[in-house]
């Protein structure tokens, strides 16, 4: 009984699950759950948001204090507006 010897490049094909020119599914997304991935992006938006009011807020509020200073009786209603935007922690 003689053994064939088998061409090491016949090996490798034999392997290959696909013919040469055909198109393969892609591969199943690593993480199943989106609404997570959405609600998780909807609360950093949410947040950014919070601190990009806040900052404009606070910098129109001593904009507003440097150029007309606090005589002036518009000062308050745009300072409640600018601690009413902002969380408690960050004003000082």
């Amino acid at each position: 009984m003689s053994s064939a010897q088998v061409d090491p490049h016949d090996k490798m094909r034999a392997k290959w699950p696909k013919e040469p020119g055909t198109v393969s599914k892609p591969p199943p997304p690593s993480s199943t759950d989106h609404q997570f991935d959405t609600e998780e992006k909807a609360k950093a938006n949410a947040i950014a948001d919070e601190i990009r009011h806040c900052y404009a807020r606070f910098h129109g509020y001593h904009k507003f204090l440097e150029e007309k200073g606090s005589e002036d009786s518009e000062w308050e209603k745009i300072g409640k507006a600018y601690k009413s935007s902002c969380p408690s922690e960050w004003i000082t």
